[in-house]
């Protein structure tokens, strides 16, 4: 669920609803359906939650990002708005925020503290790491660069004032990736990056919109996307296959279609 409703977060940034983006509509109708859900998870596990171990806890960071996401899409109050609120603010103070991203994003997002500064920061220690080889970037190494954007942007609802370094590199490097990893039918990882080039405000080059036709066309040709490398074991099955990697690339489309019609 915490997937989803980020997508569903994206999609109804200012940029979308200012262009009267066709997902608009979409997104708030489902952010309205997952609302009893949630609450209905908030009844089950809010109450038994103490207020230390979220600080360490991702699957718990994740849970309490859900409330403040629905609320800033579907503009209700949940009924656990203030446990939340106190949950996170706590958080905020602790040396374990810095080393919990996620954490430090559902602070951001409930209003308790701006989380992008230190996304930059985490974007710049990434790429230091880089060795100008996409060939040997890691999919964490990817993974850890492409979340810094999306934190950094608030997916698409933030505008960035990049150091001139940091935007140098993004604009120079980005595409490529992008390219490398549609020559290995990596679509996730693609998605990811076409998503990241758009959120930043960065050019669309030739490797964004080649990016874009590539995933147009596995759509079309799949009905969703699918996972890279494919999951194995007790998940070996279509579905857990291809959630991340379509919901991603449904991403990075409505982003696409975005950019080629941004007045509509």
């Amino acid at each position: 669920m915490g997937e989803l409703t980020l997508l569903l977060f994206g999609l109804t940034s200012p940029r979308h609803r200012g262009a009267a983006s066709e997902f608009v509509k979409w997104a708030e109708s489902m952010a309205h359906v997952l609302w009893p859900e949630v609450e209905s998870m908030g009844d089950r596990l809010l109450g038994k939650m103490p207020l230390d171990p979220i600080d360490t806890k991702p699957r718990a960071s994740a849970m309490l990002l859900l409330f403040p996401i629905l609320e800033a899409i579907t503009s209700r109050r949940s009924h656990f708005h203030e446990t939340v609120s106190e949950l996170l603010a706590v958080a905020a103070h602790t040396k374990h925020r810095q080393n919990n991203r996620d954490l430090a994003f559902a602070c951001d997002v409930a209003g308790v503290q701006d989380c992008c500064e230190d996304s930059m920061t985490d974007l710049a220690t990434h790429i230091a790491l880089w060795d100008r080889n996409p060939s040997f970037a890691t999919s964490s190494w990817h993974y850890d660069v492409t979340h810094a954007i999306f934190y950094a942007t608030k997916f698409g609802r933030r505008r960035v004032s990049w150091n001139s370094g940091l935007h140098v590199w993004l604009n120079t490097h980005l595409g490529s990736l992008v390219t490398h990893r549609l020559a290995v039918k990596d679509y996730d990882l693609a998605a990811e990056l076409l998503a990241s080039i758009a959120w930043a405000d960065l050019d669309t080059t030739i490797p964004f919109w080649t990016g874009m036709d590539a995933l147009a066309n596995v759509v079309e040709a799949e009905g969703c996307v699918p996972a890279y490398p494919p999951l194995r074991g007790p998940w070996d099955d279509t579905f857990q296959n291809s959630y991340h990697a379509t919901l991603v690339s449904l991403s990075a489309l409505a982003e696409g279609a975005l950019q080629a019609n941004p007045c509509r």
